[in-house]
């Protein structure tokens, strides 16, 4: 008997069609990495000085454009809603609310950062070889290197990762809950959810500075060395439990609004 809440099958059908769908807007988003390759190789092959594609060069490009093009990817989910010929056309598909949310979720979440990554070192390699023609300079960047335990890259990667990934899930919400212009609406309710959370977490570590000021009569500066309070450090505990929850609570509104916009 064949589950109504999820069936592989059903889901795996869904995916292929929302994959057929999208892989065209992560095609257009992938010349954005392109763009700055191709930029440092006319500097090279048109000025007096040949610049190579140095690590650093291929390091900036990993750690600051292709985070940018996941982060815009989640902001084009759910396009089916933007009309309503084919929100209705979507919404009366044969498989659940959650399949359809699952689908979608994998493709922004999973197969789009992978597919980026990939998209990257084929750009990567081919202005590489260029650069090795004009100046014999060759140098690849190793992706393994940012996961050695004590690298910077790995302590940028963790420092960042969870706030990146509530901001993606916030846009990931927008897209299913705004019919038009959804990633400016989102982007708006980004900010005005930053300048909240600014406020309340400096208003609570004020707070909790205070409180052990007044218990034990120690120093404020000392307070904030001995316990490491900032209420701008992402890596801080209550940094991290907030982006937690707002992770949770912006990928159930995500699928409440499927379950809304089908009833």
């Amino acid at each position: 008997m064949k589950s109504n809440f999820f069936n592989f099958n059903r889901f795996v059908l869904q995916l292929k069609r929302d994959v057929a769908i999208y892989y065209k807007i992560a095609l257009i988003l992938y010349s954005i990495i392109v763009l700055p390759f191709l930029i440092k190789l006319f500097l090279g092959m048109f000025s007096f000085k040949v610049l190579p594609m140095d690590m650093e060069f291929q390091k900036s490009i990993f750690f600051k454009v292709l985070p940018l093009v996941v982060f815009i990817f989640s902001a084009f989910s759910f396009r089916d809603f933007r009309s309503d010929l084919s929100a209705q056309f979507y919404l009366m598909l044969p498989v659940s609310h959650f399949e359809k949310f699952l689908s979608m979720w994998v493709i922004v979440f999973v197969l789009n950062p992978i597919a980026t990554v990939i998209a990257f070192y084929v750009i990567d390699v081919v202005f590489v070889v260029f650069t090795w023609i004009f100046t014999k300079y060759f140098a690849i960047f190793n992706i393994f290197h940012i996961f050695q335990a004590g690298s910077i890259e790995f302590t940028l990667l963790k420092a960042t990762f969870i706030k990146y990934l509530a901001f993606m899930t916030i846009f990931f919400a927008g897209a299913a809950s705004f019919k038009k212009d959804a990633w400016l609406k989102t982007l708006l309710v980004s900010f005005v959810i930053s300048f909240a959370l600014v406020i309340v977490l400096s208003l609570t570590v004020f707070a909790y500075i205070s409180l052990l000021k007044h218990i034990w009569n120690i120093d404020t500066y000392q307070i904030s060395l001995a316990y490491n309070v900032n209420p701008f450090d992402d890596t801080s505990w209550y940094s991290q439990l907030v982006y937690a929850v707002g992770i949770v609570v912006f990928t159930a509104l995500a699928y409440f609004k499927i379950i809304e916009k089908e009833v």
